[in-house]
């Protein structure tokens, strides 16, 4: 009676031992799953433009278009020249414009992913040796539990 009960607390120890391993793998397998893996690398983008050149007395008030932002105050920068057509004459003056600004995102997929939504990934070599010693570890596991139990 005692021999079984020893083989029988041995088939046990044996078989926590086997229940640890694999729940080593599993965790190990969760962890290296749950990398954050970035598919969406969008750039960020600064549009820069300049409003139409007017007399620098008249551009106190003058705007960006919707969506940028005025980076210049009071009249502006005078770097510009405008024109007056009188009947037959074009005179020009110098005036001022302003500088605006506007923020854009450009979509784009990161190094290793392509497609509409980037979702596509290219096998990588590192992913293929990731994955490969994965599956030498779970072989490993099963060949010493095999021992074990046997």
């Amino acid at each position: 009676m005692t021999l079984k009960k020893n083989k029988l607390f041995t088939m046990e120890k044996k078989l926590v031992v086997l229940f640890l391993m694999i729940s080593l793998v599993a965790m190990n397998l969760i962890s290296a799953s749950q990398v954050p893996n970035q598919k969406q690398c969008d750039q960020k983008l600064l549009i820069r433009m300049k409003t139409d050149c007017l007399p620098c007395s008249l551009n106190l008030e003058t705007q960006c278009p919707a969506g940028y932002t005025k980076t210049t105050n009071g009249t502006g920068i005078p770097d510009c020249r405008y024109y007056l057509e009188i009947k037959t004459h074009t005179l020009s003056f110098p005036g001022c414009r302003h500088l605006c600004t506007k923020e854009f995102e450009q979509p784009e997929c990161c190094q290793g992913h392509w497609g509409p939504d980037c979702m596509v990934q290219n096998c990588t070599n590192t992913l293929r040796e990731v994955l490969q010693k994965h599956l030498n570890l779970i072989f490993n596991i099963f060949v010493l539990a095999n021992n074990l139990i046997n």
